[in-house]
């Protein structure tokens, strides 16, 4: 699976400049043909927590693959990942793009940073190529 976040800033009148996040999750078999693909977005304002991270967690909360992803009986879960009837929400909005990282580090996953030439990240992207059969099967 191949997680992509690009962050984009857009100006606000009110709030300055706010993080619009776009999460694109791309699932492949063993023959590395896409079998599932979603892409959403998010964008948070406001004052007082981090913004960036809730874009991203209301983009992921939105995403088909990262649901199912969350639901998945092998998911793991860290203190930025609630549990509810069934499987897990995510719950990093707000704390920080390192909570990200941690929950995706728990589950497997590698990080990648995309930088432009004036030294500034333009996406995130996280991989994990030995997810099982158990998850394919779902999405």
């Amino acid at each position: 699976m191949e997680i992509t976040i690009a962050i984009e800033y857009k100006r606000s009148r009110t709030w300055g400049y706010i993080p619009h996040a776009t999460v694109r999750a791309t699932v492949r078999n063993k023959d590395n043909c896409v079998i599932a693909r979603d892409m959403s977005t998010g964008s948070a304002s406001g004052c007082g927590y981090d913004k960036t991270s809730a874009a991203t967690c209301y983009a992921f909360d939105d995403n088909k693959v990262l649901q199912t992803f969350a639901l998945w009986k092998d998911f793991k879960p860290t203190e930025y990942a609630h549990a509810r009837d069934y499987g897990y929400e995510y719950a990093f909005d707000g704390c920080g793009m390192s909570a990200l990282t941690g929950l995706m580090r728990a589950n497997r996953f590698e990080k990648h940073e995309i930088w432009d030439k004036d030294g500034d990240i333009t996406a995130i992207v996280y991989t994990r190529d030995d997810l099982p059969e158990s998850f394919t099967k779902l999405v």
